[in-house]
């Protein structure tokens, strides 16, 4: 009997252990900077194989994450390629609110150059 018993705990313990090593469930909200949502932004986790879409209303939501940092890349069509660092610990839930600026605010550098002839 105290073998069942101890047998069912160590079960139980690594159930919860392996639980704990997932992380908790990432939210948030993507807006622009008039704090409209953002539609159908691909968001993706680098380094990981999490890949989530906003909402109609410019919410996500993933899970999966192990205690840690990451880099989460934000990408909707007319607006800037955001990359924000976040920070997983075990049993927190963690709420992003991220606002995106046009892409016409992000331009590259452009270099002219002219020869004589």
């Amino acid at each position: 009997m105290m073998k069942r018993l101890l047998g069912l705990l160590i079960c139980f313990s690594m159930f919860f252990l392996v639980s704990a090593q997932n992380g908790d469930a990432v939210t948030g909200k993507i807006t622009n900077l008039d704090g409209q949502p953002v539609a159908r932004a691909v968001l993706t986790v680098l380094n990981t194989n999490i890949e989530v879409v906003t909402d109609s209303a410019g919410d996500f939501r993933f899970s999966g994450l192990g205690a840690g940092r990451y880099v989460l890349r934000i990408n909707a069509n007319g607006y800037a390629l955001v990359n924000k660092d976040f920070q997983v610990g075990i049993g927190n839930e963690v709420k992003l609110e991220i606002k995106l600026s046009d892409a016409s605010d992000q331009l590259d550098q452009v270099v002219v150059t002219a020869e004589k002839h």
